[in-house]
């Protein structure tokens, strides 16, 4: 065997070595960003399972948050800035929630959840207060999705009067 020969030889097992790495690194990367999208998915549920525990853990949360659903109205000045930062608090959760779902990071299902129950909210008498008071601190895709999501038309329970 000649020089040449062996050179080609070398050259094909190399190319064949380049072409293995990167097929095992297209896994590789596959394989994390399938774990990133888990575990961005699962620090924002613990994000907003945090919201909730923040109100149930609270007597004084609980029913300011109670008030804000049902009778807004009757909140005192500190109730009404707690009800907003507790719906503040779901919302910044969910819009993160819904970026992630939106660039393909979050599966519709898991979405379509989340958003199900920031809707039982939003459409509360206080829940709609809130949102109008605080729609322009979120993204404007995020509001923009919101509000056609919270339009009666968007949903039948809507139309009937769905209140808390």
């Amino acid at each position: 065997m000649n020089w040449e020969a062996l050179g080609a030889i070398a050259e094909m097992i190399g190319s064949f070595a380049v072409v293995a790495t990167i097929a095992y690194l297209v896994v590789q990367i596959r394989q994390n960003t399938r774990f990133a999208k888990i575990d961005a998915a699962q620090q924002l549920r613990i994000g907003m399972n945090d919201v909730l525990r923040g109100i149930t853990d609270n007597t004084e949360t609980l029913l300011a948050y109670e008030k804000g659903l049902t009778d807004p109205s009757s909140l005192e000045r500190s109730e009404k800035i707690r009800f907003d930062l507790i719906v503040l608090q779901m919302l910044r959760v969910a819009e993160s929630l819904y970026l992630l779902s939106d660039d393909g990071y979050l599966s519709d299902e898991s979405w379509e959840s989340t958003l199900s129950s920031l809707l039982i909210v939003l459409r509360s008498r206080g829940g709609q207060q809130s949102w109008q008071r605080q729609r322009q601190n979120m993204s404007a895709s995020f509001r923009s999705h919101l509000d056609s999501r919270l339009q009666p038309e968007a949903d039948p329970e809507m139309k009937r009067g769905h209140d808390i």
